[in-house]
């Protein structure tokens, strides 16, 4: 397992906590390494994240797809709603 995702003081079989942070750190990275592959664009890190390196490859971008277009969507307009609430601006969703 990578350092950065040892958790030694938690035993993983019986804390949710532990379990928790070691899936988020894992997606994190496995977005990163999907954001330095499609050259920082964001949407195709989406797309991969979502549909698979392959499928966005073999479309040469975002997949045709109505559940990865969505997914990319979403992330966006929640991207955009959390971008507010850092700025103390009020969400509106």
């Amino acid at each position: 397992m990578h350092e950065c995702f040892s958790l030694p003081r938690f035993s993983l079989a019986n804390n949710r906590v532990a379990w928790s942070l070691l899936i988020i750190n894992s997606g994190v990275a496995y977005f990163k390494k999907l954001l330095n592959k499609f050259d920082g664009n964001v949407k195709l890190a989406l797309a991969a994240y979502n549909a698979g390196t392959r499928k966005v490859r073999q479309y040469q971008g975002i997949p045709p797809y109505k559940a990865t277009r969505y997914y990319i969507k979403k992330v966006f307009e929640y991207y955009q709603i959390y971008k507010k609430q850092m700025a103390g601006e009020p969400d509106r969703v």
